[in-house]
């Protein structure tokens, strides 16, 4: 969400708060004048080509991505992804410096990631935030990756509050590669508020442009229940249709659905297939699970009239004890650390004392109507009749609809009206976001004293994302 993107920033030493604020700074000024569109993000593939044979770092680097991620409709391919970015690096452009730095992460090389990382991103190199607060989508990608990464320390320190920023400025410019990281880290609460239902909408935006990541984590979420129903069976149809474009873990975890019957009967000769996929691709764990599925696949009669997808959810004794049995890999874009833990306490609904049963029951329904329907309209509409009612969270909830855009379409001037509602009503939370969106001037006229005010009553009530905003905005005021 906006604010733990705007302004969380951990108490740090001296020199370290000094890479650490730059960044942030530049995403300010980013998220209030967003520039320059990025080039990529409406170019199609074959243009992008174009620039990058004719010799173009830029081009070069940004086609590299392309096939890292499978976007823009391009098979997923490592070793496309590392012949463009030599060519982009022997240039110095600091995207194709940043992709070999990449590039040494998937071959387990931590030195040759460090040594990368630190010619785009070490003392005096400030290339890529100059992109980022410029507009480029790839550079706000690549400074997002940069603050997960723990290849830089002791020199700059893992933050996920700044990775989240970047990942969401790039997302804004529809990246789709980093919309899919940040829903990640909205449905996992690192960095950001938790939200499921707003990072599952995320993936679903980023699944109907193809992006297989997007894909894996969706059969996550159906599989898992985040932010949707428990669906074993759209679970693994997502995690096939990782599979076939080509994403490792997605094959690795179809291999496993399929041995263990998940939403189908079991089934050796697919399970054996995509096994033997992930392990041509280096997945971990993927070689002794072929060799075994491939084995009971030449011992058992053939499977080959089985249909390829899931028939039917099981019942819930044939799946006794398979959620331990069956684990689902975590988040690839970040693993938390006990020097970054989560910054941003869970959402926990809550009513305010004093709202009636019909108003509880009424957000209830909208609750149910958004995250496990998607059923938009009617959600919205039980959403403004709770509002109306005066129910604060409904009011607070609908303004986070209107300001993240997710699910409809991104109105500041009606988030600004139910953030007010709420805030003047004593809504922590509100308030903090309320100052967040005086601080950037969005849906109003910047005002930092207005900012501080404002964050100054939600920090008042014990909101801890307000009293790390404050600490930063009251450093910026006039002395």
């Amino acid at each position: 969400m906006l604010e733990a993107i705007m302004f969380a920033i951990p108490a740090r030493k001296t020199a370290r708060n000094r890479l650490s604020l730059l960044p942030l700074l530049c995403g300010f000024c980013t998220l209030a004048f967003p520039g320059h569109a990025s080039p990529i993000v409406d170019m199609a593939p074959e243009a992008i080509r174009l620039r990058a044979e004719a010799g173009d770092p830029y081009f070069q680097a940004a086609l590299a991505f392309i096939y890292l991620h499978g976007d823009k409709g391009q098979t997923k391919s490592i070793d496309q992804f590392r012949a463009w970015a030599e060519k982009s690096s022997a240039q110095a452009h600091p995207l194709g410096l940043f992709a070999i730095g990449y590039q040494g992460k998937i071959d387990g090389d931590l030195a040759k990631t460090r040594r990368y990382y630190r010619r785009v991103f070490g003392p005096g190199e400030g290339k890529l935030i100059k992109m980022s607060a410029e507009g480029d989508a790839l550079a706000s990608y690549c400074l997002g990756e940069l603050f997960i990464s723990e290849a830089l320390l002791p020199d700059v320190e893992q933050d996920i509050v700044l990775a989240a920023l970047h990942f969401r400025i790039a997302a804004d410019r529809d990246h789709e590669p980093s919309r899919v990281q940040y829903a990640v880290l909205r449905i996992k609460g690192y960095g950001v508020e938790k939200n499921e239902a707003e990072g599952f909408a995320m993936l679903l935006k980023a699944s109907e442009q193809g992006l297989p990541a997007a894909h894996y984590y969706l059969g996550q979420a159906y599989f898992e229940g985040w932010g949707v129903e428990k669906n074993d069976n759209k679970a693994l149809v997502h995690m096939v249709a990782a599979a076939e474009l080509n994403y490792g873990k997605a094959q690795l975890s179809a291999a496993k659905f399929y041995a263990l019957g998940v939403a189908s009967p079991v089934n050796w000769e697919l399970a054996a297939k995509y096994a033997g996929r992930a392990e041509a691709l280096g997945v971990p764990g993927a070689g002794p699970l072929y060799l075994e599925y491939d084995r009971k696949r030449r011992e058992t009669p053939s499977t080959a009239g089985q249909p390829p997808l899931g028939v039917k959810v099981p019942d819930p004794e044939d799946t006794l004890g398979l959620r331990e049995r069956l684990p689902v890999y975590p988040p690839a874009v970040v693993t938390p650390s006990p020097r970054v833990p989560p910054v941003s306490p869970p959402i926990t609904f809550q009513p305010p004392a004093g709202v009636d049963s019909p108003t509880k029951k009424t957000l209830s329904q909208a609750r149910d109507a958004l995250r496990l329907r998607h059923d938009v309209k009617t959600a919205v509409a039980l959403y403004q009749t709770a509002a109306q009612a005066g129910n604060l969270d409904a009011q607070r909830e609908l303004g986070e609809l209107f300001y993240e855009g997710s699910f409809v379409d991104r109105d500041y001037h009606s988030a600004l009206k139910w953030f007010r509602q709420a805030a003047d009503s004593g809504d922590a939370a509100s308030q903090r976001y309320l100052g967040a969106m005086y601080f950037i001037g969005k849906g109003l006229a910047k005002d930092k004293l207005e900012a501080a005010k404002w964050l100054r009553l939600a920090a008042a009530q014990g909101d801890a994302l307000a009293q790390d905003q404050l600490k930063m905005v009251e450093r910026l005021l006039p002395r």
